[in-house]
C-alpha cells in the first residue's frame, strides 16, 4: 500500500492475516479526525475453511475501526451468481460473504466497463468478479462522486481496478428518439438485432 506524501497521510497500519488497514488522513487537514477514513486492502484466501475465517477477520476490522471504510482487492469470493459466467457456483460460500456484508452494511460500488475481473485464459474461459470495492455508508457519503472502473491488462489474469474518490459531477447518458425512426422499413429489424446483441467484452481481458 502508498500513497503520496503531498496528498495524504497512512497512520494506525492494522496488519491481518488477510488484509492490511490503514487510516487515511488529507494532508490538508492532518489534525482533523472527521476528514480521516479507513482503507482495508484485502487478498482472500482460496480454501474454503480460511474463507470463514477471512470473513471474521473484516468483522474484527470493523470492530476495531469506526468511521468511513473502504475495503478493496482480491476477495476470492463473490456476492451474486451473476459475478460468474456458469453455474459451478459454491452457494455457501457466496451467501456467507452476501451475510457479511449486509452485517457489516457495506454496499458493493458499481464497476463501469465490465462484468467480470479475472479469467482462467482457458479458449472457453471462466469469467468471474473477485475483485471488488465495499464501501460503508458514511464513506459513500463522503466521497458522493466516486466511480471505480477497470484497467485493461496484458500480463496478469485480474484486471486491476482504479477508484475515483471525486470524478466531479457526470452527466447521466440520455437516450433520444427521433419520431421518424419507425418510417424505416428495417425500424423493427434494426431494433430486434440491438436486443439480442451481445456486449463487446465481457470478460476482465480487453
Amino acid at each position: 500500500m502508498a500513497a503520496r506524501q503531498t496528498d495524504v497521510s497512512l497512520s494506525d497500519v492494522l496488519v491481518d492475516c488477510y488484509s492490511l488497514t490503514v487510516r487515511v488522513r488529507p494532508q490538508a487537514q492532518v489534525g482533523d479526525q472527521e476528514s480521516s477514513w479507513w482503507l482495508s486492502s484485502v487478498y482472500g484466501p482460496q480454501d474454503d475453511s480460511d474463507k470463514i475465517l477471512f470473513l471474521e477477520e473484516l468483522e474484527a476490522i470493523r470492530d476495531s475501526c469506526s468511521g468511513p471504510w473502504a475495503v478493496c482487492g482480491d476477495f476470492n469470493l463473490i456476492l451474486s451468481e451473476t459475478d460468474k459466467n456458469n453455474n459451478r457456483i459454491n452457494r455457501a460460500n457466496l451467501s456467507r460473504f452476501r451475510r457479511t456484508v449486509e452485517d457489516l452494511e457495506l454496499q458493493d460500488l458499481h464497476l463501469h466497463g465490465r462484468c467480470f475481473t479475472w479469467s482462467n485464459e482457458w479458449e472457453n474461459p471462466t469469467l468471474v468478479r473477485l475483485d471488488r470495492v465495499l464501501v460503508s455508508l458514511g464513506w459513500d457519503e463522503m466521497f458522493p462522486n466516486s466511480y471505480l472502473r477497470c484497467l485493461g491488462t496484458d500480463a496478469l489474469d485480474h484486471c486491476p481496478l482504479l477508484l475515483h474518490t471525486n470524478l466531479g459531477s457526470m452527466s447521466k447518458s440520455r437516450f433520444h428518439f427521433e419520431v421518424f425512426w419507425p418510417k424505416f422499413a428495417d425500424y423493427e429489424q434494426v431494433i430486434k438485432d440491438a436486443w439480442r446483441c451481445q456486449p463487446a467484452s465481457r470478460g476482465p481481458i480487453p
